[in-house]
């Protein structure tokens, strides 16, 4: 088989072109040859969602040149963080590289000014994948879920061969990993708990806001009856947690930016973005109407589009909030209202 594509021209054709950070296309070196660090530390706004990528093209890699048994690359990957906004954003991505590698020339209906090179690399990699399945699935060389709670829960992978894409919540990981799965049926759960705990690398967002799942993994190991890798290699005979995060301590094998990092115009500009603040005061029946006029002044005050996010403490302030904006700028604005407080079963 012809060498696969390289992590940049697979990142430089799902992402319109661009070059990858230099800590992007690092990471995925250090992933073909040595494996999956133990946590990335980068910080948040330089990109960590292209470890999905990175994810997808190390499968890809090692199901061009290894048999299956030979694989260390996990079949599934799980992107899992506890923020519901994050997990639509991220399985948005996700769908996308499912559509295109499924028909790489639909990458021209989203890309027109894509050339046949990009599409020449999704359909190098869409073939390699499809090596990696033992059997031909009609969802495509990538199969794609979301599990969330107020969303419609998808369907699984078709069969555990299958390389695919899981975007989750950390309990509705959790809980399928534990026998225990929200929407799954009693005689499921050990099917879900399977594809939850074998053959999967997990990557934890924020992953210092759910430190203990990661902890798990170490005890649940010591509960193994058999030998879970008489049939997989070590490394994917249990999950494979990479933590997520440049918050708080390091922790073991950690992955961070370098020199040439620091050094590149866009992440400098990023990292040393100014943040001014300022503090106001406001009485209590006003409460609503200071920030609504504080995003009014900076949509007025911008000379080119721009977007402004109003954080409030209560949906009933942020309800106040949108419908004062929407009267005073809904026709020049698109404004959304997203509100935090729900069910506890549709925070899941």
């Amino acid at each position: 088989m012809a060498d696969l594509p390289s992590f940049d021209e697979l990142y430089a054709a799902t992402h319109r072109g661009r070059t990858p950070f230099p800590w992007q296309a690092r990471l995925a070196r250090q992933v073909a040859t040595d494996g999956w660090p133990t946590e990335i530390g980068v910080p948040t706004g330089l990109g960590k969602t292209a470890c999905i990528d990175i994810a997808v093209w190390a499968l890809a890699c090692q199901a061009a040149e290894r048999r299956p048994e030979e694989r260390t690359a996990a079949t599934r990957t799980w992107y899992v963080v506890n923020r519901r906004l994050l997990v639509d954003s991220a399985f948005e991505h996700g769908e996308a590289l499912s559509r295109w590698l499924r028909d790489p020339s639909s990458l021209l209906r989203d890309w027109p000014d894509a050339g046949p090179d990009h599409v020449a690399t999704l359909e190098a990699v869409a073939v390699a994948l499809q090596r990696a399945a033992g059997l031909r699935s009609e969802h495509g060389p990538l199969h794609v879920t979301r599990l969330r709670g107020g969303a419609d829960l998808g369907v699984r992978p078709p069969e555990p061969s299958q390389p695919a894409l899981v975007f989750a919540t950390v309990p509705m990981f959790a809980s399928r990993w534990l026998f225990r799965g929200y929407g799954s049926s009693t005689s499921m759960r050990p099917v879900d708990a399977a594809l939850a705990g074998i053959d999967s690398l997990v990557l934890l967002d924020e992953a210092h806001l759910a430190r203990p799942l990661a902890r798990l993994a170490a005890p649940l190991a010591a509960c193994d009856a058999g030998d879970p890798t008489c049939l997989l290699p070590p490394e994917r005979a249990r999950p494979h947690f990479v933590a997520l995060t440049a918050t708080g301590e390091a922790h073991g094998d950690r992955f961070d930016l370098d020199g040439d990092d620091l050094a590149h115009p866009e992440i400098r500009k990023r990292l040393h973005a100014a943040k001014p603040t300022t503090v106001r005061t406001t009485p209590k029946k006003k409460l609503a109407a200071a920030p609504a006029g504080a995003a009014r002044e900076v949509l007025a005050g911008s000379a080119a589009p721009t977007s402004c996010v109003v954080f409030a403490n209560t949906p009933q302030t942020a309800r106040a909030v949108f419908d004062l904006l929407g009267r005073e700028v809904g026709g020049e604005a698109e404004l959304h209202l997203l509100t935090g407080r729900m069910r506890e079963r549709e925070a899941r």
